[in-house]
C-alpha cells in the first residue's frame, strides 16, 4: 500500500476524532431536547481527544524522527511548530479577554499568574483562561520533549523515547 494512502487515512481519523470532539462540546453546551440526536451521536466524543493524541503523537514522530541527533534542527523544528499555534492561539485569547470576559467565563477571577500561564500554554492545575484549550499545553509540552529528541544523539534519544513508552 501506499505510504501517502496510510498517512492520508490517519488524518482522516485525526479529522474525524476532532469533530467528536467538537460535536461533544456542542452537546454538552446545547442540551437540549430538539437536540436529542446530536446529544446521542456525540455523547462519547470524549474519546476523540485519546486518538487525535495517540494520532498526533505518532505523526509528530513519523514526520521528525530524521531530524534527531541533526545539528541546528532542535530550533528550526520548535521555531516551526510553535509558529504554528502561538500567534493565532495569542490573538483569540487577547480577544476573547477583551471583548467577551463574561461569555467565557470569569476569567477577572483569575491570578495574574493563571493568564500568564495561560497565554504561554504553561501546564496549570485549573483549566486555562479559555477552557477548551487545555490540549494545546500537552501540545505544547509534546513539541518541548521532541525537541529535547533531537537535541541529543541518535541513543540517547531512542533510549529516553524507549523508557518514556514503557513507564
Amino acid at each position: 500500500m501506499d505510504t501517502r494512502k496510510k498517512l492520508h487515512s490517519i488524518q482522516v481519523i485525526r479529522a474525524l476524532s476532532a469533530i467528536m470532539i467538537v460535536g461533544h462540546h456542542v452537546a454538552l453546551y446545547m442540551n437540549d431536547s430538539s437536540l436529542t440526536i446530536v446529544n446521542n451521536l456525540f455523547i462519547n466524543g470524549w474519546v476523540g481527544v485519546d486518538v487525535f493524541f495517540v494520532l498526533s503523537g505518532f505523526l509528530l514522530y513519523y514526520t521528525s524522527y530524521k531530524k534527531i541527533a541533526q545539528k541546528g534542527q532542535c530550533k528550526d523544528f520548535l521555531f516551526k511548530r510553535l509558529s504554528r499555534i502561538y500567534p493565532v492561539y495569542w490573538i483569540v485569547l487577547s480577544a476573547v479577554l477583551i471583548i467577551w470576559p463574561s461569555y467565557f467565563g470569569a476569567w477577572y477571577l483569575y491570578s495574574i499568574m493563571d493568564i500568564l500561564n495561560s497565554f504561554m500554554l504553561m501546564p496549570q492545575e485549573a483549566l486555562p483562561v479559555l477552557g477548551v484549550t487545555w490540549f494545546l499545553s500537552f501540545t505544547v509540552f509534546s513539541y518541548f520533549i521532541f525537541a529535547i529528541l533531537i537535541f541529543f544523539k541518535k541513543k540517547t534519544s531512542y533510549t529516553i523515547l524507549f523508557f518514556r513508552t514503557i513507564i
